[in-house]
């Protein structure tokens, strides 16, 4: 099973992940501060994908993010990002399990011996070295996605039901620039204010929706299906 997940993981890599050439995208990022010169070597590794620069396509998104936590207006820094040279992991085209065990390995939580057992060897299974790559694009894990992933882990949810629950509060994707050459290929643009009045309400309400939603599948949620514990064995 190792043999046939690494072939098929290799070969997708070579037919999916570089991105069209010459493809720019505008690219928006949440903050207090305007960020003219991002600077590629800011470490926050306690983040989905690692350190990194953590840009999004949706504006709304990105004005959420500035004053989710926050007494006071923020700042939507717009760039363009020239994904022409980049090598970009897009976990949109790989199944759920990837996403998982790079989630596993960069946010940290709390197991039991078991779990954490089970979780190093679904990491392993599953494991795609992201350090080959300049930019990661896939589902952002707030607080919400995240309490599913470890209820996963736990196993008291199932993986068909996790694929199900990905899709609450709409929560958005995300891009991560990872390395110089990636900042390299960013150009700031200009910086919007991000009013709180404006978007701390729908950001605190896209959690909450998340939450409640979550809530209610609960009850709901099959007794049956693939749990970690299965895919480790």
């Amino acid at each position: 099973m190792q043999n046939e997940i690494k072939n098929w993981i290799d070969s997708d890599i070579q037919q999916t992940d570089k991105p069209t050439i010459g493809k720019i995208i505008t690219v928006y990022h949440g903050s207090q501060f305007v960020l003219q010169t991002p600077d590629p070597f800011f470490k926050n590794n306690n983040n989905d994908y690692g350190s990194g620069l953590y840009l999004t396509q949706d504006f709304d998104l990105a004005g959420e993010w500035a004053v989710f936590d926050r007494n006071s207006d923020g700042y939507i820094n717009e760039y363009s990002l020239d994904l022409t040279d980049l090598n970009v992991l897009d976990l949109d085209t790989y199944p759920i399990e990837i996403w998982i065990s790079i989630l596993m390995q960069n946010r940290h939580g709390s197991f039991n011996p078991l779990v954490t057992d089970n979780i190093n060897r679904f990491i392993k299974k599953y494991n795609i070295p992201i350090g080959e790559y300049d930019a990661i694009r896939g589902y952002r894990a707030d607080d919400s996605y995240f309490t599913y992933v470890r209820n996963f882990c736990t196993n008291d949810l199932t993986l068909e039901d996790l694929k199900k629950v990905m899709r609450f509060g709409n929560l958005g994707r995300q891009i991560c620039i990872k390395n110089e050459k990636a900042f390299n290929s960013i150009e700031f643009v200009t910086s919007h204010i991000a009013s709180i009045d404006t978007f701390q309400e729908p950001a605190k309400n896209r959690d909450m929706v998340a939450r409640q939603e979550y809530r209610e599948f609960i009850p709901t949620r099959s007794s049956s299906g693939t749990l970690l514990r299965d895919l480790v064995v």
